[in-house]
């Protein structure tokens, strides 16, 4: 075997080593979302026929409460991507809302470990909606505080607490209420997990 022979393989070898170890500093890496559902419901809205006065700021509009287990498919799911406290979670928000709502939306999510924890534990940069959307998409980054209390329901397999509170305002027109209107948001927990390319 010549010496351009031997270098050849020599360099086959090492790529082959290189390319079996765990570690591979050549493949690209990136980050992708993984996506929990975690629960869906409507907003209270006042009765049909109510006619809320143009530019006036509701008291207050609150969602349902809802509880999630962190047990069965969704703790299986999170239990698999939640390895360590530094782990990237957002909370991602779909709110659509009918288009005779003319109205402004300000919510802000607030998580616990049970009912009563949700009157003092938020999640900062709640989403808001124009007056002109029937439809967003949003996603809050969450605090260590409230990455820490998902990490735990987890590994208890305990139940996450929820609710939307926050206020509408309506626009530069009266708004009449109709049977048929809704504002309805789905919650879902975004973990960003590393990724590497290859095999």
């Amino acid at each position: 075997m010549n010496t351009r022979d031997v270098r050849t393989a020599a360099a086959v070898l090492v790529m082959a080593v290189t390319l079996a170890c765990n570690d591979v500093p050549l493949l690209p890496q990136w980050d992708a979302d993984f996506y929990v559902p975690v629960t869906a419901g409507k907003l209270s809205i006042p009765g049909a026929g109510t006619v809320i006065p143009a530019n006036t700021a509701s008291p207050s509009v609150n969602g349902p409460i809802h509880s999630a287990s962190m047990a069965g498919t969704t703790g299986d799911l999170l239990n698999k991507v939640l390895d360590s406290l530094a782990t990237n979670v957002r909370i991602e928000i779909r709110v659509k809302k009918s288009a005779n709502l003319a109205a402004s939306l300000a919510d802000t999510i607030y998580l616990a470990a049970d009912s009563a924890g949700l009157a003092s534990t938020t999640v900062a940069n709640g989403f808001a909606m124009a007056t002109t959307d029937t439809a967003i998409v949003d996603t809050l980054v969450m605090g260590a505080a409230q990455v820490n209390l998902i990490h735990s329901l987890v590994m208890a397999s305990g139940t996450l607490w929820l609710q939307t509170r926050g206020h509408a305002t309506t626009g530069a027109s009266p708004v009449t209420i109709q049977a048929t209107d809704s504002i309805h948001v789905r919650v879902g927990l975004l973990v960003a997990v590393p990724v590497a390319g290859g095999k």
